[in-house]
């Protein structure tokens, strides 16, 4: 079964909109830009080191991201952010022209991701032993940060939905769906509101890390010269 794999991706210098109220100076939302963009390029990397996906699509409108996709081989398709969960839609129609029959969703935004989290993921037993079922990323808000669907679009998607997470499962439970909550650390964990840096600790790439430190820095300055 060839195994497809979504990363929806806002414009970089618009996303993190929480972080971004901090609203400190052109400085600071350029660092936030750097970490938008890191943090993606975790969550690309570790998709693309993965042994069982075959297909890797970016939906985005950010036009620098988009060429240089283009030169890495990696298809992308142009969203306009409206829908989250239509755009996943889009997504699923383009996996599906490419041949593939299952898919994993992934939002841009995990930074303990690593080079051996997806595959390990991907051979759950769950998604091993059922022909039809939905594994669902739980993050720390109770929300969702990924998905995997066997077959792709075996339930809609709620990315975008207060408490998603039981909202995916509720679904698949009320149709018969075999689902399963995924809580471990690397796909729960994400980075939206500034109380989110002080707990991202140990990120598995070290140039994140100093991102993460230079706004750490930014924002203790920031509050102690108010």
């Amino acid at each position: 079964m060839q195994i497809g794999a979504i990363i929806p991706l806002k414009v970089i210098s618009t996303s993190k909109s929480r972080l971004r109220k901090a609203n400190i100076n052109s400085e600071y939302n350029e660092v936030v830009n750097a970490l938008s963009e890191k943090l993606f390029y975790t969550t690309l990397s570790a998709i693309f080191f993965s042994e069982q996906v075959s297909e890797i699509i970016i939906a985005t409108s950010d036009p620098r991201i988009i060429e240089i996709l283009t030169h890495l081989g990696i298809s992308s398709y142009l969203d306009q952010w409206t829908d989250l969960n239509q755009i996943v839609n889009d997504g699923i129609s383009i996996l599906r022209s490419f041949g593939c029959e299952m898919v994993l969703i992934l939002m841009a935004d995990l930074p303990y991701l690593s080079e051996h989290s997806i595959d390990p993921l991907l051979s759950m037993d769950l998604l091993k032993n059922h022909n039809y079922c939905l594994a669902i990323l739980r993050s720390l808000d109770r929300g969702t940060t990924g998905l995997v669907q066997k077959p792709m679009g075996i339930t809609p998607s709620f990315l975008n939905y207060v408490d998603s997470a039981e909202k995916h499962q509720s679904y698949a439970n009320s149709h018969d769906v075999p689902s399963m909550i995924v809580d471990t650390n690397e796909f729960s964990f994400d980075i939206d509101t500034t109380e989110d840096l002080y707990w991202a600790t140990n990120p598995t790439d070290n140039s994140l890390l100093i991102i993460i430190q230079q706004l750490k820095t930014m924002l203790s300055l920031h509050r102690e010269n108010r």
